[in-house]
């Protein structure tokens, strides 16, 4: 999974925005904190934004991503093990299941489509 978001951060610059649908800590709360964590990090170091739409049960998790200086944060009252990473040209599908994986997707007008997707929920979704 750490190599799925180092592809993102290498590719992205100062103020390129991160688009985050569903993020949840998954079964392994702990371990998903630490590594959000470390990539989130990486990603202040190179000035990046981060949009992130949380499942409302992620409210009291996440608390060093969602205090961080690059981030921009709303709640959603679902439940999904999934996460939709958007940057860029690539979307990528995060299952935070006990041995987590990462699907990832390289095309434009797919990342397009899900920025437009994210767009609206983020119209919904509650600070």
């Amino acid at each position: 999974m750490e190599t799925v978001f180092n592809e993102g951060i290498r590719v992205m610059g100062k103020n390129d925005t991160w688009y985050i649908l569903g993020a949840y800590p998954g079964e392994d709360k702990e371990r998903t904190d630490q590594l959000i964590t470390k990539i989130i990090k990486k990603c202040e170091q190179k000035k990046m934004k981060w949009k992130v739409i949380y499942n409302e049960s992620a409210r009291d998790t996440f608390k060093y991503e969602q205090a961080s200086f690059i981030t921009e944060n709303r709640f959603l009252n679902q439940e999904t093990p999934a996460t939709i990473n958007i940057y860029k040209d690539v979307v990528f599908i995060a299952l935070w299941i006990k041995n987590p994986v990462a699907f990832r997707v390289k095309d434009k007008k797919v990342a397009d489509s899900f920025k437009k997707y994210f767009e609206v929920m983020w119209g919904w979704a509650k600070e």
